[in-house]
């Protein structure tokens, strides 16, 4: 049944993603408050873990204004972030998973999966289980291109299970994110 619910969310997470958030991302940004994070309205189009000014690898890595100079260029700065992070809030509320401390998580595969750094192709799957039934799971892919050797496709479907047990965030968010030429970083 979980999987049939899945299959079901990513209906409802790629509408909300592309026909709501991707449109609305450029006036969304305009109400940041000073500190960087939405007003507890917009709390659907944010990203609770970090604010519209995004994560340290984000910021080296892949934001168009490495540096900030103007308000112009962190305004575009912000709207990419949430236009790769799009619905992240929608995604926690809505769509996710609450988890408490009896639940249980199985795993298969190598954890250190990933397109980097450090990366690593394969597939791992984790399970969270409340007694014996199955509440969700993550299936994380990673497959280093030959031809490309810093690119990868990169598949994550389920729940974001990785971070179970963090106390700040109790919830596992649903994740459908096929990105067929992320970074690989060895």
């Amino acid at each position: 049944m979980i999987y049939l619910k899945a299959f079901l969310f990513i209906f409802v997470d790629l509408a909300v993603k592309y026909l709501i958030a991707w449109p609305l991302t450029p006036l969304v940004v305009l109400f940041a408050k000073s500190d960087g994070n939405l007003p507890n309205w917009l709390y659907w189009f944010g990203t609770p873990d970090n604010t519209l000014d995004g994560d340290g690898g984000w910021k080296s890595e892949s934001r168009p204004y490495r540096q900030e100079n103007t308000p112009y260029q962190r305004y575009i700065n912000r709207c990419h972030w949430l236009w790769r992070n799009s619905a992240y809030g929608f995604g926690e509320q809505v769509l996710g998973i609450k988890y408490s401390y009896g639940d249980a998580l199985g795993s298969e595969g190598d954890l250190r999966v990933s397109n980097g750094p450090m990366g690593l192709s394969g597939l791992v799957k984790r399970y969270l289980y409340r007694g014996n039934t199955l509440i969700a799971f993550q299936w994380y892919y990673v497959r280093r291109y030959k031809t490309f050797p810093n690119k990868c496709i990169r598949i994550n479907f389920g729940w974001k299970l990785w971070g179970f047990r963090d106390p700040k965030y109790p919830v596992a968010n649903f994740v459908f994110s096929p990105s067929p030429f992320m970074h690989f970083i060895e």
